[in-house]
């Protein structure tokens, strides 16, 4: 049995940040990977095609985005059409996919800030180019990043503990 007692604690926090620095970048840089490998089956077909890219090929894809996603996407067109019409979602038609996920009024039932939030990335996104779900990927990239340098800044070897199982954020992510 492990004695967890705070001197030993301490003493592995010690070692760990006695690592090298080399070390402590190159399994930061791991875990990266590891995050990255974990969220490529969740990307859409629709969003990115892996059939021609051949390390990617056979990665098997969905074929459309999850249902949060096309529902935050419907309400988000809705906020930018028009802000007073969020609610009632009048204005703003479903598409197919749209309608055979959520129905009008279930689509994204949040409060005014978030779903202001969604309109803003999804505008952001369409001038960029990256489209919503590009913008949303960007920010958890960023959030990710940010969330390294703090570790690296701090307690390094935190970032591999807390991301070593990324399936959940990959997977509502990507």
């Amino acid at each position: 049995m492990i004695d967890w007692s705070l001197d030993r604690a301490r003493q592995l926090d010690t070692l760990l940040l006695r690592a090298p620095r080399r070390l402590q970048y190159a399994i930061v840089a791991l875990t990266f990977v590891g995050m990255i490998l974990t969220s490529l089956p969740h990307v859409p077909r629709v969003y990115v095609d892996y059939a021609d890219v051949p390390l990617l090929a056979q990665v098997a894809q969905p074929d459309t985005y999850g249902s949060d996603t096309i529902g935050a996407m419907y309400v988000a067109k809705v906020a930018l059409n028009d802000v007073a019409d969020l609610y009632a979602r009048e204005h703003v038609e479903q598409t197919a996919l749209e309608r055979a996920t959520w129905s009008k009024e279930a689509s994204a039932p949040y409060p005014p800030a978030t779903l202001l939030g969604f309109a803003a990335l999804y505008a952001a996104g369409e001038w960029t180019g990256v489209g919503y779900y590009g913008a949303v990927l960007v920010l958890a990239g960023v959030f990710l990043a940010m969330s390294a340098w703090y570790f690296l800044d701090s307690r390094w070897y935190l970032f591999p503990a807390l991301y070593a199982n990324f399936a959940y954020f990959g997977e509502r992510f990507t």
